[in-house]
């Protein structure tokens, strides 16, 4: 019960001197451990002995036991700073009557501690902080108070227990010892001496083990005190808790009430939907349910033991509305990134840049106020493609000004590519730019794009591919409409070629495109096949682009086979595999086969057209009817 016994200050030298074993990096409670230790307080000395033994237990019961001889905890003054908390007895360990104004008056705080410094008096006396190196004034056990005591044992504790967790990577039995004693420290009754554990912990980094300590009181510190919503993930997931902790992060990514960057709020959200598919994982094996803490999607009031875990029915419930949420601030990610890649900013109101980077905006706004008024087609489909907005109308326009957007205006040197050209713009975004006809590739018209040229070729292939992938197979094919692609792709490739009839023994780019996009054979072979079709009834009677049609049928069919390796070398391979399974399915059921003959029987038929041409095109259907039926039958 005597506070000078236990800080070990009695008569010694002011403790404000600096020790040769004190560093200017010591923390508080290291400074005033050390002092004690070295002045003979018998609490650091039981202290040390007892943790030399292992006995960590013992440790934290004779610091606390010695620390409840000195009190509870008292309100700071209107003078302190807010955030510093001293733990004292009884009208903070001041005699009875003792006037606010006199505290302060009568002891030194312990150096470095978390009480404030004593200013100067009224007589004009100075502060401990302010005396000289020199002065070594003697400091009798009466100025010593509770506060001294108190921290001084919060001091002792903490600093062993510092020691012995930076030190779970040198000794084997440190890690155990260090849970055990951080286990015994948490048990406390003392609130406020919990608050300064979890300060510690979280100060000296050791995060791990703040976080594996399971109470309402460590959580109502993290989320009403530190407010801080990661955190508070990372302590639910850990205890399981894993619906909690996506609703903390659900909530942080929907606050409407702070700014927070759009990046972190697409963080948060894909944390949720992660944290909230893992609770469907558990609640689907096991129905039954532990308590937890707060209110299912309604607040944290009071703690672990109130509420119960949401069913199976509300967590697909909610997981759906985090996708779809999720879904759209990717989206609206996306446009900043393409507002920014587009040094399109300064075409936007800074009041709506300002809520695109830094909260989320409603779909609706983003298609009507900034991709559509921007000329974002990508992004206007992406929307479209997220919102399940079968506008077929708006996807033909949009993917018409796609496909124009690297190539016009231009000027062409043949009449047949100029008028494709033409066609193709009318409807789209870009039908008042020109297709200027410049059969001598010279001329007044130099400084436009020469569509012959093919420079466009790479940027338009790069483009469509990744945005394929971004809108076919995600439940919305509609929005990659692939007739009108595949037949604008290819109408490109042929006016943009010579006017002979391409058989190559390589895959043209609009083929490679489709692939690459991720689209079966068999939906790319039915596409090609319309073109033929399409060819024959026009009425136009164009041999030639009937011819290009059967040729690119050829190389659909040629690529198929290639592709699903003979069959037998793609095992192992998954997408081979899925080549090989699609090649079975079509051949097994005779389909394919009935197909590659009705192709021959067209071409036998075929009136007008160069005969090398048919022959070459017949040679390669035959080739590819050879590999199937060698490893089918």
């Amino acid at each position: 019960y005597n506070p000078a016994l236990v800080t070990g200050r009695l008569l010694h030298i002011d403790v404000e001197t600096n020790k040769p074993t004190e560093k200017a990096s010591d923390k508080w409670y290291d400074k005033a451990a050390k002092r004690a230790l070295e002045h003979g307080s018998p609490l650091a000395r039981a202290a040390h002995v007892l943790l030399e033994l292992g006995c960590v237990g013992a440790t934290v019961d004779v610091c606390l036991v010695c620390a409840s001889n000195f009190g509870g905890a008292r309100v700071l003054y209107d003078d302190e700073l807010a955030g510093e908390k001293e733990l004292i007895g009884d009208n903070g360990g001041y005699a009875e009557g003792v006037m606010s104004w006199e505290r302060g008056l009568y002891h030194r705080p312990l150096s470095g501690s978390s009480s404030p410094s004593v200013q100067s008096t009224a007589r004009g006396s100075t502060t401990p902080n302010s005396r000289s190196a020199g002065d070594n004034p003697v400091v009798s056990g009466i100025e010593v108070t509770n506060t001294d005591a108190l921290s001084t044992c919060h001091a002792v504790l903490f600093h062993y227990l510092t020691e012995l967790l930076n030190s779970t990577t040198r000794y084997v039995e440190a890690p155990a010892l260090a849970e055990q004693m951080v286990a015994v420290c948490s048990s406390s009754s003392d609130v406020r001496f919990l608050r300064r554990l979890y300060e510690l912990l979280l100060d000296t980094g050791h995060i791990e083990f703040l976080l594996r300590i399971s109470s309402p009181s460590l959580e109502h510190w993290i989320a009403d005190e530190k407010k801080d919503a990661f955190l508070l993930w990372r302590y639910y997931t850990l205890h399981d808790l894993d619906w909690l902790a996506g609703q903390v992060m659900w909530r942080r990514a929907s606050s409407v009430e702070e700014k927070i960057p759009l990046k972190e709020r697409v963080e948060c959200m894909t944390r949720a939907t992660n944290s909230f598919q893992t609770a469907q994982s558990k609640a689907t094996k096991s129905t039954a349910a532990a308590a937890a803490a707060g209110v299912f999607l309604g607040g944290l009031q009071n703690g672990l033991a109130q509420v119960r875990q949401p069913s199976l029915e509300e967590l697909n419930r909610v997981k759906t509305q985090v996708d779809e949420q999720l879904d759209i601030a990717t989206l609206q990610s996306k446009l900043l990134d393409a507002i920014m890649a587009s040094n399109l900013v300064a075409d936007v109101d800074s009041t709506k840049m300002d809520a695109l980077e830094a909260s989320l905006v409603p779909v609706s706004d983003m298609y009507n106020e900034y991709a559509g008024p921007l000329a974002l087609y990508d992004i206007c489909l992406l929307i479209l493609r997220t919102c399940h907005e079968n506008d077929t109308n708006s996807i033909i326009k949009l993917w018409k000004s796609i496909l124009c957007d690297y190539i016009i205006p231009c000027r062409a040197s043949t009449v047949s590519a100029q008028t494709f050209l033409t066609d193709l713009k009318r409807g789209s975004m870009l039908e008042e730019e020109d297709v200027v006809l410049d059969a001598n590739a010279g001329g007044a018209h130099t400084n436009l794009l020469l569509y012959e040229d093919g420079d466009w070729i790479p940027k338009l292939k790069n483009r469509v591919i990744s945005l394929g992938k971004d809108l076919y197979g995600q439940g919305a094919d509609y929005t990659f409409p692939l007739q009108l692609i595949v037949k604008t792709l290819e109408g490109l490739r042929r006016v943009q070629s010579s006017s002979t009839l391409e058989v190559s023994t390589q895959i043209s780019w609009p083929m490679q495109i489709l692939i690459e996009v991720g689209i079966p054979y068999p939906v790319i072979l039915d596409a090609y096949d319309s073109l033929i079709h399409q060819e024959s009834a026009s009425g136009r009677n164009d041999t030639n682009a009937w011819l290009q049609s059967m040729a690119n049928v050829s190389e659909v069919l040629k690529c198929w086979v290639l592709a699903a390796g003979h069959l037998s070398n793609g095992i192992g391979d998954r997408g081979k595999e899925d080549v090989s399974a699609q090649l079975y399915r079509a051949v097994s059921s005779g389909g394919l086969l009935a197909q590659i003959d009705s192709y021959k029987a067209s071409l036998e038929g075929c009136v007008g057209g160069n005969a090398d041409d048919i022959a070459g095109i017949m040679a390669s259907l035959l080739e590819t009817e050879n590999v199937i039926r060698r490893f089918f039958f």
